[in-house]
Parts: structure tokens; C-alpha cells; sequence
């Protein structure tokens, strides 16, 4: 679907008297503007050092008037204001709320078996064959699960997560409309959380055969590989990419937005803030790179 930002803002942005148009240009899509999804996307700038991360996607950029006099209005099309984050919060949390354009019946595979106390959402669930979901459990909408996975009880998949914007009003949740894959053989613990992407049409990945204990929190739009373990406790921000093979240990925390390399390991009790390399060995606050045991 083809959206018009001068159209739906003025729809939702009537306190706003500040906003000019350079070279506007239809979009199908919100997005991050490091995303490199293939669907023409309206994204906000915020800072000039991501100016070098336009790419052909982008077709919409929403941005303050001092580095929307940088860009090319010829390549793409401009909406400034004063407080351009404020705005594209505010038009993703109304894009996110609309009512999907088609939902999925629910889908259960072959050899399942589903707790009588476990919660399935009535729509857009699709799970495979021999998949196990565990008293109290939740499945949310947008939440695909592989042939012979286990939800352990408790455990959440496809939540609303943490993602706020602020208001004169006070702190306003920005809805999810995004879903969440769980590949073949993976296991979801005991009270643990997965957060639902946050685009429509993104999703957070857990791998196949990736293994997940219990009270760990997954952001949203995280990507687990396959083979990767996160222990107990352990928190990944959102964002997050664990590459294959990777483990996590007990009650590690996860900066958003970091990768963490091919058979990688975070040491328990570790707070990491920087990329780590295949392969390496990760401990302490913030996390370095050990060589012990």
C-alpha cells in the first residue's frame, strides 16, 4: 500500500506548525533507516552521521530542517519540523495501529500437544508439527513456530514490548505490529519473554535449535542463530543479532543493537556495549575479551 506522509499528517499532526515538505515522494513502508528491507520506506533521521546510511530504499526521510537542507531532494523526498522524532513516533504508533489488511486463522500442526491453560491469540498463529506449549503459556498474534519446538510454561511469545515516545501528555507506547519466527527445534524456558517486531512485517528470529532458559527477556526484532544458548536471566536488547552457536550465560545484559559473533560467549553477570568477534570470550562491566578457562 502506497502512503502519502503529507496526507496522513495531516491527519495526526495537527498541533504540529513547523512541518515543511521538499520533494515529496510516496512510501509503502516505515522503517529503520539501516534497514535494507527491498519496499520503497519513510525513515527518521535524527543525526547527520546517518546521512551516509541512505540507501535506494528510502523514499521518505523525516528530519529537522538543518540537515534536510543536506539531503537530495531529487533522490528523495523531505518532511521537516522541529521535532521530527516526536513525529515519526507518532505516525508509526498510528500505521501500527490500523487494522491488519488480512489475518491468518490459526494453524496447529500434527502431535501437538497444548496445555488446556495455555493461551492462544485467536488469529495469526501458525504452529507446526510435534510442537509442545506448556501450562500458561501465551502465544500472541504474528507468531509462526516450527515443527518439534517447546514453549516451557510461562513463557510469553510475541509480546507488546518496551518502546516509548514522549508526549506533552507523558510517555506514549508505540504498538508492535511486527511477529515473531521460531524456527525448528527450538526451545522457549520458564517465564521467559519474546517481544514482537516492531515494524509491520519485521520479525524477531529465534534460530532453529536455538535454546532459551528460563527468565531470559528477548527484545524485539532480536536475531538468534541457529545452536545458540541463553541462559537463565540473561536480558538481549532489542535489535541484537547472536550469531550461530553463540551462548549467552546467566544473567548477562545485552546493549540493543549489538551483534554478537559466531560461537561467541558472554560470561555470566556481563554487561556488553560493544560488538563482540567470533569466536571470543566476553566477561565483566563493561564486557572485555578474557582468555581464561
Amino acid at each position: 500500500m502506497a502512503y502519502i506522509l503529507s496526507e496522513l499528517v495531516s491527519g495526526i499532526a495537527s498541533d504540529f506548525s513547523d512541518i515543511v515538505f521538499a520533494g515529496e515522494k510516496p512510501f509503502n513502508r516505515l522503517s529503520r533507516i539501516t534497514s535494507l528491507k527491498e519496499d520503497a520506506s519513510c525513515v527518521y533521521l535524527g543525526d547527520r552521521k546517518y546521512l551516509r546510511k541512505m540507501n535506494s530504499m528510502i523514499s521518505m526521510v523525516i528530519t529537522t530542517p538543518e540537515i534536510g537542507r543536506e539531503i537530495n531532494t531529487d533522490a528523495y523526498g523531505v518532511c521537516m519540523c522541529s521535532d521530527p522524532k516526536r513525529l515519526y513516533f507518532r505516525l508509526l504508533d498510528h500505521l501500527n495501529r490500523l487494522p491488519p489488511l488480512n489475518q491468518v486463522e490459526n494453524r496447529i500442526g500434527k502431535n501437538c500437544y497444548i496445555s488446556e491453560t495455555a493461551v492462544l491469540y485467536d488469529h495469526d498463529v501458525v504452529i507446526g508439527n510435534d510442537v509442545t506449549v506448556e501450562e500458561f503459556a501465551v502465544i500472541y498474534p504474528n507468531t509462526t513456530i516450527g515443527d518439534h519446538c517447546i514453549i516451557r510454561a510461562g513463557a510469553k511469545v510475541g509480546i507488546q514490548d518496551y518502546n516509548y515516545y514522549s508526549e506533552d501528555s507523558g510517555l506514549v507506547h508505540v504498538f508492535h505490529a511486527g511477529g515473531v519466527a521460531v524456527h525448528e527445534s527450538a526451545e522457549i524456558g520458564y517465564n521467559s519473554v519474546v517481544g514482537r517486531g516492531l515494524y509491520a512485517g519485521d520479525e524477531t528470529v529465534i534460530g532453529k535449535n536455538a535454546k532459551i532458559s528460563h527468565n531470559v527477556c528477548i527484545g524485539h526484532d532480536v536475531q538468534l542463530g541457529k545452536n545458540t544458548m541463553i541462559y537463565s536471566g540473561a536480558v538481549i536488547g532489542g535489535y541484537t543479532v547472536v550469531e550461530d552457536g553463540a551462548h549467552i550465560t546467566m544473567n548477562a545484559t545485552v546493549k540493543n543493537g549489538i551483534r554478537i559473533g559466531k560461537d561467541a560467549m558472554v560470561c555470566m553477570g556481563s554487561n556488553v556495549i560493544l560488538n563482540v568477534s567470533d569466536g571470543k570470550k566476553v566477561f565483566g562491566n563493561p564486557a572485555k575479551v578474557v582468555t581464561f578457562g
